[in-house]
């Protein structure tokens, strides 16, 4: 799954694949932090954390995970967390996770402080300076001009 950060909600669809249910399967979901990080507060993280356990029959071979996104203002890279399926009962999970890309949809508009700069060719050099003029610069990213 890929999704924007402004989605508000991913939906994930999980399936019987293959066969049929005689009687009731039950297992665990929940999320997993990869470089995206949950909480159970939405506010807190870049999605809200889930886990609960989804009981599969006869009659219901299909359920539907929503999980909130956080659509911060915050420049980032993209991020991903894993939705897994554990401690079955009465059936067999495979493939037991699937991986959501968060896409970041901040930008970063950077530009030069003065339109113009004047010099004489003596100095040898000019300092121009460049500032962010529209987002916030994340710890751990700089900008280099040359």
């Amino acid at each position: 799954y890929v999704v924007e950060e402004s989605v508000g909600v991913v939906s994930v669809l999980v399936s019987v694949l293959y066969g049929e249910l005689d009687g009731n399967a039950t297992f665990r979901v929940m999320t997993v932090n990869g470089t995206a990080v949950g909480y159970p507060t939405l506010a807190s993280g870049d999605y809200q954390s889930v886990e609960m356990e989804l009981v599969f029959g006869p009659s219901k071979t299909q359920h539907t995970v929503n999980i909130s996104v956080n659509d911060d203002s915050l420049l980032e890279l993209n991020e991903t967390f894993v939705l897994e399926l554990s401690l079955a009962t009465n059936v067999t999970i495979y493939p037991n996770f699937t991986t959501v890309t968060i896409v970041d949809n901040e930008g970063l508009t950077i530009g030069f402080d003065q339109v113009q700069y004047a010099v004489s060719e003596q100095s040898g050099s000019v300092e121009v300076s460049v500032s962010v003029l529209d987002g916030e610069i994340p710890s751990g990213i700089s900008v280099e001009v040359t």
